[in-house]
This record gives structure tokens, sequence and C-alpha cells, in this order.
């Protein structure tokens, strides 16, 4: 199946060819390779290896424990696109020393296609980890293998030789990313390859970045929305009081100040332990909630193979609110869930008891509550709180007709937001994916870098 995605995936880089004014070289041969196809009739096919060398040398994470290093890991890459200073004592393993130019490709989920092109710091030790393959360009340019390997169908025809048979953890062999025959154009013009795709794929990123950025903006409005709503109400004509409480500030004078606890329960219903090992859950981490889009993510699993945190039951109404790594506002309601949805035990189910359930949801994402949960949070790396802390929060209550018209206001308001990120989203992955088809076209040859000057592109 992925050596047939990667077939596919070529086929479809060859449309920036002939849909956006480029054209193509005027010879081919075919590569001898199935899911590569043909190539320039002047490029060739090589093992990686014959034009980039395995680097090995490695360091002992004793030799780094107290300074601060340069380290490449796998999610500082995926993240900021490039390596972090950390300090020396989170190092617990053997890592790859840089000391110079090298391309490192992940052995990880190859399909994510997490490369990077590593530099070292001269004023600091420089490390990658040892899930890269450490590649130093010998007879190509490191610029040039860095967009071959991110090209979609290597991406693919790596991910259809991994091992591994969990879906979160795939991994190829060094030998794989080492020995994968590859199409190799002479370095000039690997150069010119390279500052095509530069020059491309840095317009894109630059209207990428402007569409993130405007959805930032509508999700600061959503936001303010909310927090006006769920503090003030919808009457700017009411007369306010004094919260008497320094981070909510004025109220509606008729507005009630509660605690939490006193308005709904927290962590009603736990899975036993007695639980039958068969029993297929649909398992929600931190990691699968978002404050503004919901729960993005959740994993089908039996109570045998799930973590020992996967042990929370929810219902329709609750609002789950994460109790680790408050500072990522992990909160969102549970609105018609699955019979066999479980939440991990970093969650604080909150059900409502004598408050209604969409106004409470509102309440428990609002800015300013959100921010006393992160300062009541202890640690610096892992910073949690306790459920029952939570449950002492002050809450505003006004009555129960109040709470659903402003709960109504509010599904209507935050939908036409929700609505208008929902197509920026939608832009940016096309833009995304004419980003990866570029990429895949100009390195597999299908695009002749060198006549884009006789056209507008």
């Amino acid at each position: 199946m992925a050596r047939q995605s990667s077939d596919t995936a070529l086929k479809k880089s060859k449309s920036p060819s002939g849909e956006m004014g480029y054209i193509p070289y005027p010879a081919y041969k075919d590569s001898g390779i199935g899911w590569l196809g043909e190539i320039p009739a002047h490029w060739e096919v090589n093992q990686a290896n014959q034009k980039l060398k395995i680097a090995k040398k490695q360091i002992d994470p004793h030799e780094v424990s107290d300074i601060q290093v340069m380290h490449y890991s796998i999610p500082n890459v995926q993240q900021f696109g490039k390596g972090i200073i950390e300090s020396g004592t989170s190092i617990d393993s053997g890592k790859i020393l840089i000391n110079h130019t090298l391309l490192l490709v992940s052995k990880l989920n190859p399909r994510m296609g997490t490369v990077v092109l590593a530099e070292p710091d001269p004023n600091i030790v420089t490390l990658a980890s040892s899930e890269f393959v450490a590649l130093e360009p010998k007879h190509c340019t490191g610029e040039f293998a860095r967009y071959l390997y991110m090209a979609e169908h290597v991406r693919l025809e790596l991910s259809s030789r991994v091992k591994s048979a969990t879906k979160s953890h795939q991994r190829c062999s060094p030998e794989d990313i080492s020995k994968l025959k590859l199409p190799w154009p002479p370095i000039p013009e690997q150069r010119e390859i390279t500052a095509f795709l530069d020059r491309k794929t840095a317009k894109i990123d630059m209207l990428v970045e402007k569409q993130e950025q405007l959805i930032n903006l509508l999700q600061e409005r959503r936001a303010a929305l909310i927090s006006h709503a769920v503090t003030k109400g919808l009457n700017p004509n009411i007369p306010l009081k004094d919260s008497g409480i320094e981070w909510l500030g004025e109220i509606p004078e008729h507005w009630r100040v509660k605690r939490l606890k006193y308005s709904a329960t927290i962590n009603d219903e736990t899975l036993p332990e007695t639980t039958n090992l068969d029993f297929v859950m649909s398992y929600v981490d931190i990691s699968g909630v978002d404050m503004h889009q919901g729960i993005v993510s959740s994993a089908e699993m039996t109570f045998e193979d799930a973590p020992s945190r996967a042990r929370r039951i929810v219902r329709d109404g609750d609002t789950i609110v994460s109790t680790v790594r408050t500072y990522l506002g992990a909160i969102t309601p549970i609105r018609n869930p699955v019979s066999n949805t479980i939440v991990s035990t970093g969650f604080a189910v909150i059900r409502p008891r004598k408050i209604f359930s969409d106004f409470m949801s509102y309440l428990l994402r609002e800015s300013s509550l959100v921010g006393e949960i992160v300062s009541r949070s202890l640690g610096v790396s892992y910073p949690a709180v306790n459920a029952s802390e939570i449950g002492t929060l002050p809450i505003l209550l006004p009555d129960l007709d109040e709470q659903r018209d402003i709960a109504t206001f509010l599904d209507r308001e935050t939908a036409k937001i929700d609505s208008l990120i929902a197509k920026i989203h939608q832009a940016i992955n096309l833009q995304k994916e004419l980003r990866s088809a570029l990429i895949s076209a100009a390195v597999a040859g299908k695009i002749d870098v060198q006549q884009v000057s006789v056209f507008t592109a």
C-alpha cells in the first residue's frame, strides 16, 4: 500500500510542470526504480551512501551533564525546524556529535519527513538525537539532499520499509535511509534546484505565516467574546458591582459568586481496575485536546493495552480541564460522546449540577479563569494542579435563563468565527500540499528549473 502511495505521490508531483507554467526537461530515461519512474536523461541514480557518508561519532551524556548544549531532538526539529539550547542535565542517552554540517534524517515516522541540515554552533556543544541518521554531504550539496529526503515520494518509500507495528513509533533502519536509491543531477544543477525551491517555498511559507497570524487574531477575538459574555453578560447597560476578586473585576450586580464545587461535581466516575481486559475504549489524552478545536484525536485500544492513566469516564455535558501541563489550555466540553469514551486522569472531569452545562463550558474556558488555573499549578517543566484546587475556583452565576441566553449567543457567534478559521485552515492545507508537490516535482526532475525564467511562475 505504501509503495502504491509513493507512485501516486510522484504522479501528483508532475502537476506543477503542467499547471503552473513550468516545463519538463527535453529528454528522459527510465530510472530503473519502479516508484520513481523516469528522470532527466543526464541525471544518475545512486544509493544515498555514494553521495553522503554516515556520521557515527557519538558523545556520552556524562560529558555534557554540567553545560548547556544545542540539541537537535525530534520534537525540537518538528516544532522549530532547528536545534534548541537545553541543559546538559536533560541529556540522558548517547547523542550524535555535530562538529560539521550534517543532514539529519529521522528514522521515526519517516512519512512525516523530519529532516534538517544541522550546523555546529561554534560557541556551544551541538548534539543530535540518535533517532536521526546523520549524513555528511560528500558528493552532493546538503541543501539538495535535504529537499530530496523531504520529497513526498521519498518519504512514502521509506515508510513502506517500516518494520515497527505501532502507529506512533514507526521506525525504518539506518540502512533504509542511507542505501536508498535516489536521483542525482549534477552538482551545479543541484544548486539551481535548491535556489528555485528556496524562493518558491519561502513565498508559500510567508503566505502560510500570514494566514496563521489571521487565525491567531480570530482566536483572540473569540476568547475576548467569551470572556466579556461570561463575566459581564449581554446587556451593556446593566449596573456592575465589585466581585471582590482581583482577577474577575466588576460583574453584573445581580450575579452571584460561588466556588465551582458547589455548582458541579469533579471526577464522578472512574473505570475500575476490574474492567474486562477486552473492553475497547476510545481514549483521549492531553495531546488530543485543543481549547479551540475540542477533541482533535483519540485512540482505540483495549483496557489491557491502555495506559494506567486511561480511567476517567465522561458523559454528555461534562467539561474536561487538564490538570497537568495546564499552560496548554487543554479544556473542552464533552458533547454526545461515544459510549466508550475514556479520558486521561490528567483531566479533571467537571459535571454540572446547579449550572447550565454549556454556560459552564464557556466559563471554564474564559481566559482569566484559565490563567488562574495556570497560576495555581506547581512545578516548572511539568506544572500540575489538583482537581480539588480547581473545585475551589470562584465562578460567576447569573440565573439559569440568563446562562442559557449567554450560551446560545456564544454558540452562534463563535460558530461564525470557527467557520472563518476552518476556511483559513483549508487554505493553509492547500498551500502546504502545493509546497510538497513542488518539492517532489523539482527533485524528481519533473521541472526544468533552468527554463523557469522563460515563464512567469
